[in-house]
């Protein structure tokens, strides 16, 4: 029926000059099945007066109707599952109080046949979860990075390996550079930048990872996280690329939303435990999309440099902004140049053993004289917002290797915010 009503719609809409009167006509007859204060924002369809705008509300539109459809269906499912739970609790009280193996036995294959189907109602809420995006939302089907999502958790367990012992020779495509820096060698480059310089190694510090996997555990109280840091540390090509790999190695349903390339890639677990994955453009469209409505997906944003744009919907979402703008968040020190590479692995080697030795939990406990140093002013504007933030930075441009480290230079390696206002 959903597919008919879709091929309905753009036959209206190719055949007719009033395509959106005649488009809310026929939403409005839908009424039945998908009612209006929904989907539909209280029944009214709004076009603008650019072509180009009318094409991005009939998508709109669209999508809206499939993630109804898709919602009514789920909760019909969850209908059912509810009162078979509560069919089987009653059989299985009744089983306890029985007087004879005869109602002991009826009882026990009614409890069977209950276990039976709520087996198949959860393998169909399950299929609902794993839906493949409607063809009206714009999605092209990539089987290339398929492979893309299998290789990144392949070597996603070889970083686990080497993190559990950097000295272990584990061969394949990841290597332990020293002081925890490892190195990984995916065949395909998905960020901008990686594409640009053709150089798609995945270079990852411990405290990067470990940020990564800071922020993922945050999304679990506060949903929405911002990893910020000074331009050209690795946020993208390293936090934010781990962050993605320890989603994909729990199955989690993830977007890649980046704003600097105009993609979305989205990572669809599927029945058979492998990823499917999907793209399409208009990242600044990202929250209508059908996994942005599903509160269990988690959604990574590239933000752009300098210009508005959303960054919360239903789901999870980390966000990994820079400072150098006022649209995202400073942090101090200011006016010094961004360390080159070779200075941050010189850098990682003082701190390595104390970040094996919680450094986070001790940057944790000093939030607060961190907060002093950057200026409530300029960085406290970062905990206004219910979400969880964390600093990444890097140690003074000026720092020389061999020279001592005090308080503040530890405190900015990595700074976990957990005093944030609570949901």
């Amino acid at each position: 029926m959903c597919r008919c009503f879709f091929a309905s719609v753009h036959r209206t809409l190719s055949s007719s000059s009033r395509a959106p009167a005649r488009l809310a006509s026929i939403c409005r007859a839908t009424t039945r099945v998908f009612p209006s204060g929904g989907g539909f924002r209280g029944g009214q369809l709004a076009f603008v007066s650019t072509s180009g705008g009318k094409d991005l509300d009939r998508e709109k539109i669209r999508e809206e109707i499939f993630a109804k459809e898709q919602e009514r269906k789920e909760l019909q499912v969850r209908e059912e599952i509810d009162a078979k739970e509560q069919e089987l609790k009653e059989f299985i009280a009744k089983f306890e109080a029985a007087k004879n193996s005869k109602q002991e036995q009826f009882y026990s294959e009614r409890i069977d046949k209950l276990d039976s189907s709520l087996a198949k109602l959860q393998d169909t809420l399950k299929g609902l979860r794993l839906a493949p995006p409607h063809q009206s939302e714009g999605w092209t089907r990539r089987e290339d990075l398929d492979r893309f999502a299998a290789e990144i958790i392949e070597l996603h367990g070889m970083c686990c390996a080497l993190e559990e012992n950097f000295d272990a020779e584990i061969g394949g495509e990841v290597q332990h550079a020293g002081y925890g820096v490892l190195v990984q060698k995916p065949s395909i480059a998905i960020d901008k930048d990686s594409e640009m310089s053709k150089n798609n190694a995945v270079i990852t510090r411990i405290e990067q990872r470990s940020a990564a996997r800071h922020a993922i555990d945050a999304t679990y109280k506060r949903r929405h996280v911002i990893v910020v840091g000074d331009p050209g540390i690795g946020k993208t090509r390293g936090s934010m690329f781990f962050a993605m790999q320890e989603l994909l190695a729990q199955n989690k349903t993830v977007m890649r939303v980046g704003f600097k390339d105009e993609e979305i890639i989205l990572f669809q677990p599927s029945a058979q435990g492998k990823y499917e994955v999907w793209t399409r453009g208009r990242a600044d469209i990202w929250h209508d999309a059908f996994a942005a409505r599903d509160r269990e997906a988690f959604v990574l944003i590239d933000p752009p440099e300098k210009r508005p744009y959303q960054d919360t919907a239903e789901c999870r979402t980390i966000k990994f902004a820079s400072n150098n703008a006022n649209e995202h968040y400073p942090n101090a020190p200011h006016g010094l140049p961004v360390p080159t590479w070779q200075d941050r692995v010189q850098a990682v080697a003082s701190v390595h053993e104390l970040a094996r030795l919680a450094l986070h939990t001790l940057v944790v406990k000093k939030l607060k004289c961190a907060q002093q140093v950057y200026h409530s002013s300029e960085f406290g504007h970062m905990f206004e917002r219910d979400v969880c933030t964390f600093v990444l930075s890097v140690l003074p441009a000026n720092w020389k290797p061999g020279s001592a480290l005090d308080a503040l230079e530890l405190r900015r390696t990595v700074i976990k915010s957990d005093e944030s206002p609570k949901s």
